[in-house]
């Protein structure tokens, strides 16, 4: 948790494999307050709402997670056979391992610039890039994803962060969800449909958002 924030976004990772029964997860949060380290359990909630307007932390029992090892939705497999050759072309331009933002190396977003996320992906997802796009959950003000290109064992998504309305000094993590786009329909056959069908979200991208290189000059004595 980022100093100065009460509240932040995260991703939770599970093994692809199914467990045999949920299992109980517990969170701590741990914070230096006057060089002592503070340690609490977090008590599990479900935001719930009342008479269809307020809302309440409501205290659960437990905190459960299941895995049942199936996805949501599958990429069609002939789709997914023609982008091979051009995932291996890509394997042989860059064989350096990916480098993923993380808390100790979080993602430097500088007003009115562009920086590129390395995020591990499978084969299947990376030879669907013509037909995932990309959203932002809740994204600080003028931070927006402009797109992504393959990379070997992952994918580079270029985030864009745009200068007047992001936050110097301002920390978190960027959550992704990506989706793939279909399109049905047109041509005489009817108006074009397009259908969007959740894959799922990108592992939290840790960020920190610097001030504008003009502005670091103009501060130098």
């Amino acid at each position: 948790m980022p100093a100065g924030r009460d509240d932040v976004w995260l991703t939770l990772a599970v093994p692809p494999a199914a467990l045999e029964k949920p299992a109980r997860l517990e969170l701590e949060g741990r914070a230096m307050i006057d060089g002592e380290m503070i340690r609490q359990v977090a008590v599990p909630s479900e935001d719930m709402m009342q008479a269809f307007i307020n809302r309440h932390l409501v205290p659960a029992q437990d905190w459960m997670v299941s895995v049942h090892g199936s996805p949501r939705f599958k990429l069609p497999t002939k789709q997914a056979s023609k982008g091979r050759g051009k995932a291996k072309a890509v394997a042989a331009l860059r064989p350096r391992p990916l480098e993923p933002p993380s808390p100790a190396r979080p993602l430097r977003l500088r007003a009115g610039s562009t920086v590129v996320a390395e995020i591990p992906a499978p084969p299947a997802v990376i030879d669907q890039l013509d037909d995932i796009v990309l959203t932002l959950i809740d994204p600080p003000n003028g931070v927006d994803v402009e797109g992504l290109s393959p990379l070997p064992g992952g994918v580079a998504v270029r985030v864009r962060c745009e200068a007047g309305k992001a936050e110097p000094g301002l920390k978190g993590n960027l959550i992704v969800e990506a989706a793939i786009e279909t399109t049905t329909g047109g041509d005489g056959n009817g108006p074009a449909k397009t259908r969007r069908s959740p894959l799922g979200l990108l592992p939290a991208i840790p960020f920190e958002i610097v001030a504008p290189a003009s502005d670091v000059a103009s501060q130098t004595p």
